[in-house]
């Protein structure tokens, strides 16, 4: 037996729950990153597009994934955290549905797996992130303004779009 089999068959990052299953966010924190091809970075649902969206504190913009039609465009310039430059498809709005609100902001397009809201989203509508305070159990986005609150999800994904 080769090394690298051996390797895949003690691999922790092997996981029995499906892909895209819902995880409550405090069932995910103890697990290390990746395990169980759970990404515990929160995710919002978008009931008005039916899907989940990124939130990244740690993103300063927001980004859009590119559709089939979108042509490059040079003058917007992204650099990577690792330096690289990411091509860039011109800029689009995203719009969200949060409750009764809908919330909108401009996004770069990015050959991406999944919008990303940044912090351009967050400060734009002074959002939080905060727990419940019951028992801390859950992850909610707040618009204390607005007064909504938002359960935020944590989501199984393919082992190969994890950061390890």
């Amino acid at each position: 037996m080769s090394a690298l089999t051996i390797a895949e068959a003690v691999d922790p990052y092997k996981s029995d729950i499906p892909i895209g299953t819902v995880i409550r966010a405090v069932d995910a924190l103890d697990w290390r990153p990746g395990e169980r091809n759970c990404d515990i970075r929160p995710r919002l649902w978008d009931s008005s597009a039916g899907k989940n969206r990124l939130i990244d504190s740690g993103s300063q913009i927001s980004v859009a994934m590119k559709s089939p039609g979108d042509k490059v465009d040079e003058s917007l310039r992204l650099i990577a955290v690792n330096g690289s430059r990411i091509v860039t498809y011109g800029v689009k709005e995203i719009s969200l549905k949060i409750g009764r609100k809908t919330y909108s902001i401009s996004a770069v397009i990015c050959d991406i797996q999944q919008d990303i809201l940044g912090m351009d989203f967050v400060n734009k509508y002074k959002l939080n992130l905060e727990w419940d305070d019951f028992d801390q159990s859950e992850l909610y986005l707040v618009d204390k303004r607005a007064q909504i609150r938002a359960p935020l999800q944590v989501v199984t994904v393919p082992s190969n779009q994890i950061f390890r």
